[in-house]
């Protein structure tokens, strides 16, 4: 069972059903909705995004750099969680804060996965993360399904 399909069952059923395209369509909303909630601004994600959006193919080295930043802002926020032990609301914020981005960055290198399935399955999973309130990439999955089966 996927990891989104333990948290979010319909979500994950719905994106599943989907054809390819709507997937790959799917997770390039839910990267650019979790990269915008978190206020993570970097040239090379918006690129990678607007690239993927576009209908281009991600190339590997663009992907690696996202993967790159990834890494960086994961390690970014676990130096924090472990300097969070004063538990400040200050403190707790910052750590939240470079989760979020963490995870939003996340989001988009799995939006550029090749693969259309796992591209969406993962991005709304890490988004859903990215984000205060998870319930807005599940609309955004839940609306894009409502537009297929009313015209797709």
């Amino acid at each position: 069972m996927h990891r989104l399909a333990q948290r979010y069952p319909e979500a994950a059923t719905a994106i599943i059903k989907s054809d390819p395209r709507d997937q790959r369509t799917i997770a390039i909303d839910a990267a650019r909705c979790a990269v915008t909630h978190a206020g993570l601004k970097d040239a090379t994600i918006a690129a990678l995004l607007d690239g993927e959006a576009a209908g281009q193919t991600t190339n590997t080295a663009q992907r690696a750099v996202v993967g790159q930043i990834r890494d960086h802002l994961d390690e970014e926020q676990w130096n924090l969680a472990e300097a969070m032990e004063s538990q400040t609301p200050d403190g707790e914020k910052s750590y939240l804060d470079a989760f979020m981005r963490a995870r939003a960055a996340a989001a988009v290198w799995f939006a550029a996965s090749p693969d259309p399935q796992e591209a969406a399955l993962e991005a709304v999973y890490e988004a859903c993360n990215a984000v205060r309130d998870p319930r807005v990439i599940i609309h955004l999955v839940e609306r894009h399904e409502a537009a297929c089966t009313d015209g797709c």
